[in-house]
């Protein structure tokens, strides 16, 4: 038994194989990049209502050519004459928790505009999606499939639960195809001189030139044999396709985007292979999703590339960071969140526009990063971001903000590092990044017609997907300009938080920013002065010096913002240290008030608290320096490491604003560096860090 083959006829207005094949030309995105977008959010499109996640698995691997030929009725010579090769490559993709391909399984029974997932996917072109929140069209996107692999062939394999219960499998291929290369495959319909049509599909007949998907499970089974892969069982659900004949170097070159580093090209390694080129496409448009259980709609994705889970851990640092960043937007902060965990200051801001009820059309979450984070030092020495998300390449000075935009279904749209979105956006230095997620509040509705903001923007984006624009809207009296205020909110935003926070050469802040608003940025050391620039003289022994004196000392400012600072502290303790207590005071005319006592006195607010304290690293006189990445915050304030216990004290107001030292050994100096982290709600009050109470061993 072979599938039988249905010609694409000549008809009026209809399509061609290399017509098809030009629909969605995007000369900005690579083919597997288009790919990926595309089978996720239709897999996602498919999820079942019930599911928490979605799985996607993506599998490379390889196949006897000659199986596949044999079992594709009137095209299997001239395939055996264009491969001829005894194996060659092919790429699957499997999703569970979907539905699969659904609806009327005959094209020809169709009576009404439901056609189902089946007919959208495998018969029809520029059928849209109409599922509120839905990725777009299956119709042209969908022609990415045939351009992938080299014979223009695609394998539709499914199993759906029919409304009587029952489970049934549906088979079908097709093949798009440019007709007029010499090397091509599919026949003319009828008269051989016909015109051909480069298009044809492949199942069980049910008349002349005509088909549908077939549903034999033996075949099936025996069919998915030839690329080694199994069928869905007991009660799965969900859909497969697999595109034979890849030419993954041709797929990788095609990837390749020119990046320059010291005036020399760059390839990235992950360019080396097709699986890892999957996993950073996968991460690089599925961030905000992907093993994210704090999705805010629901149904999380759970992607896999040869069996391999791209979870949250195995995730490159500038996908983590644009994944947290969607988070902090949703509120929803997790165990593994990158920029908590690294105590970085993340920015929320609401944008509004006046002609949506609730004014809400979009959460903006942003923060700046520095290399370290992105593990762009030594020893990893991995890429910058403009790398990971194909963008600009390196800049001579100065980095350029990196923002993207997401809806409902959790796909990023678009990278934007150069246009209207970060226009007069300040440019940071080449030691950090500024990273911004804009986060689209779907469910908002405009005012004065009977539609939601997500599906407003849904309907301005092209096929592809890309971009988000403004557009006339059917009896609507007049035009929203939601995208442009968007836009012109967002970039105001950012514009606001970093102008007026440039940083000086010298590491201090820029004077022109007003004394007040400097002090409120630079805490000091306990005597009021400004940490020192001038570096100490390193010992020539090798070993620490004696500490006399339990000290604490405070370093230039690591970063800074509207609302917080992440400033280094040391600690020396002295042999007979015990416990030592750092706390916060406020810089008065008449002296410091603790800011313990500060609420019991005034009645007012803490102007500024302590948020996290990082332990970085401990040294003592007789063993190496142990570097360490634990911390204690305003939820999990205590941690002890080897003979010292760190603890936030927190105040009867809440906040902490006090660090506690103990020690239990006697016999030792030790010094401690840590990065604290403080909030900062007033700006007219000086902090300062200072010593609040010190005890030592008997």
């Amino acid at each position: 038994m072979s599938m039988k083959i249905e010609i694409h006829s000549n008809e009026k207005m209809s399509q061609s194989g290399s017509s098809l094949l030009k629909l969605i030309q995007n000369d900005d995105m690579p083919n597997l990049d288009l790919v990926v977008r595309e089978s996720i959010q239709n897999s996602l499109d498919a999820r079942k209502t019930d599911a928490n996640f979605v799985n996607i698995k993506f599998n490379i691997n390889e196949f006897v050519a000659e199986r596949l030929n044999n079992e594709l009725e009137d095209v299997t010579a001239a395939l055996n004459r264009k491969y001829t090769e005894q194996k060659y490559k092919f790429l699957s993709i499997r999703d569970s928790n979907t539905v699969g391909l659904t609806g009327e399984q005959n094209f020809y029974n169709l009576t009404d505009d439901n056609h189902g997932n089946v007919t959208k996917l495998i018969y029809e072109i520029c059928e849209p999606q109409q599922n509120e929140g839905a990725g777009g069209s299956w119709g042209i996107g969908k022609t990415v499939y045939f351009r992938l692999g080299t014979a223009g062939l695609v394998i539709y394999y499914s199993r759906i639960k029919l409304p009587n219960g029952e489970f049934q499998s549906r088979l079908a291929v097709t093949l798009v195809e440019d007709e007029s290369k010499p090397d091509s495959v599919v026949p003319a319909y009828g008269n051989v001189n016909s015109r051909k049509r480069g298009i044809a599909w492949w199942g069980q007949s049910i008349g002349e030139n005509a088909t549908c998907p077939i549903n034999d499970e033996e075949y099936i089974k025996s069919f998915l044999s030839i690329f080694g892969l199994a069928p869905y069982e007991n009660d799965e659900t969900g859909t497969m396709i697999i595109i034979p004949y890849i030419d993954e170097k041709k797929l990788l070159d095609h990837n390749y985007r020119s990046h320059k580093k010291n005036n020399e090209d760059v390839r990235v390694t992950w360019l080396n292979s097709l699986e890892e080129a999957l996993e950073v496409s996968i991460q690089r448009w599925y961030a905000p999703r992907l093993f994210n259980p704090y999705y805010q709609f629901g149904c999380y994705l759970k992607a896999y590339v040869n069996d391999k889970a791209i979870s949250v851990d195995k995730m490159r640092p500038v996908f983590r960071v644009v994944q947290s960043l969607y988070n902090h937007a949703i509120e929803k902060i997790g165990m593994m969140d990158l920029l908590d965990e690294k105590g970085v200051n993340v920015n929320v801001e609401q944008i509004n526009y006046n002609r949506v009820d609730g004014n809400a059309i979009a959460t903006i979450a942003y923060c700046k990063v520095d290399k370290e984070l992105l593990r762009m030092t030594p020893p990893d020495n991995d890429y910058d971001p403009y790398v990971y998300i194909n963008k600009a390449p390196y800049a001579e000075d100065k980095n350029t903000p990196i923002l993207c935009m997401l809806r409902k279904p959790g796909m990023i749209v678009a990278y934007e590092t150069e246009s209207d979105w970060t226009k007069g956006v300040p440019e940071t230095y080449l030691d950090e990044f500024l990273f911004c997620v804009v986060v689209l509040k779907s469910e908002s509705k405009l005012k004065n017609y009977d539609m939601t903001v997500e599906e407003y923007i849904r309907q301005s984006e092209h096929a592809d997907h890309t971009k988000w624009t403004d557009h006339d809207i059917k009896n609507a009296t007049s035009k929203y300009k939601l995208v442009y205020n968007l836009v012109t909110k967002t970039r105001k935003a950012l514009k606001k938080a970093y102008t007026v926070t440039e940083k000086h050469e010298s590491g201090r802040m820029n004077t022109n920013l007003g004394l007040k608003f400097a002090k409120a940025l630079l805490p000091t050391i306990g005597s009021g002065n400004l940490p020192s620039t001038k570096h100490k003289k390193e010992t020539s022994s090798g070993h620490h010096p004696k500490i006399r004196n339990a000290k604490l000392k405070v370093g230039e400012v690591l970063k800074y913002d509207r609302n917080e600072i992440v400033i280094p502290v040391s600690f020396s303790l002295p042999k007979k240290s015990k416990r030592y207590v750092a706390g916060l005071t406020i810089a008065t005319e008449q002296g410091s008030i603790k800011l313990k006592d500060w609420y019991e006195k005034y009645q007012l607010d803490y102007p500024f608290y302590i948020k996290k304290v990082q332990i970085v690293s401990i040294k003592n006189n007789s063993e190496r320096p142990l570097s360490i990445q634990m911390s204690v915050d305003n939820l999990f304030n205590e941690v002890d490491v080897k003979d010292l216990k760190f603890k936030l004290e927190k105040s009867n107001k809440g906040p902490a604003v006090t660090f506690e030292i103990d020690k239990d050994s006697d016999d030792v100096d030790v010094v401690v560096e840590t990065r604290f982290t403080m909030h900062i709600d007033k700006r007219d009050l000086e902090p300062e860090l200072v010593k609040y109470e010190e005890e030592g061993h008997k």
